[in-house]
């Protein structure tokens, strides 16, 4: 039985041209159809270069991007604050939490700094339309006179209002975030059915914030572009002195 030796292909000396990059020839790899093109002193084609440096630079970029995290501060709820009695009507109320700093309650609302929230408000809608202004709510609860109502006036939403004392704050694991806004805003709906139900229904109030990392510094993207263009110079770049593979 004779014994034949099998060379690998070897892509001919031609152009490498996109459709030598995206279709090699059976049995050769991209990766062993680039290292041959390399090989061979050939020039890639120009768009294979532009791609892989958008690919290059859109990977960089990607890399260092910032994610915004959702951190809950607190809640908004309606409650029942005096039970009702035959002939006599309770008293439901609109209570704003504060759960920053030393009201914190981690890791469901982990932020260890105090946070106010600034020229608070609460906008009704139902038997009774209106806004009601709160002003400065510290760590704690709070619960206006203004937001005390008779059991029997119903509500269909209520709209939370404020602004952030500050946007950049820890959180109870060390982390330190900064917040993308200053405002804050929720809007409490029913549960369930076409209004509120007392000491049923809240609303968490959050705030979209990207983590501070001052220990490392993010790359500029001038950085980031120029080693981009490096790696697609190295890439088009043909190696000399080298036979082709499978010869």
């Amino acid at each position: 039985m004779r014994n034949r030796t099998e060379k690998s292909p070897v892509l001919p000396e031609l152009y490498c041209s996109k459709a030598t990059l995206t279709a090699p020839y059976e049995g050769v790899s991209l990766r062993n159809s680039l290292r041959n093109c390399h090989t061979m002193g050939i020039k890639q084609g120009p768009g294979a270069t532009l791609r892989l440096f958008s690919l290059g630079a859109l990977l960089a970029l990607a890399s260092v991007s910032a994610h915004a995290d959702t951190i809950s501060l607190g809640f908004v709820s309606f409650d029942i604050l005096i039970p009702g009695a035959p002939e006599l009507p309770g008293v439901n109320a609109f209570s704003i939490t504060n759960f920053t700093g030393s009201n914190s309650l981690s890791p469901d609302f982990p932020v260890a700094t105090d946070l106010s929230f600034l020229g608070s408000s609460l906008t009704l809608a139902g038997d009774f339309n209106g806004t009601v202004n709160i002003g400065t709510v510290v760590p704690g609860s709070t619960s206006p006179a203004a937001l005390e109502f008779p059991e029997t006036t119903l509500f269909s939403s209520a709209t939370f209002s404020a602004n952030l004392s500050q946007t950049i704050f820890a959180l109870s694991d060390g982390r330190t975030f900064q917040a993308t806004d200053r405002a804050l805003s929720v809007e409490l709906l029913p549960f369930s059915g076409l209004n509120l139900s007392p000491s049923l229904d809240f609303a968490v109030i959050t705030v979209e914030a990207t983590e501070v990392r001052s220990a490392v510094p993010e790359p500029s993207y001038g950085y980031i572009l120029c080693v981009a263009f490096v790696a697609a110079y190295l890439v088009r770049s043909p190696r000399r002195g080298r036979r082709p593979l499978g010869v």
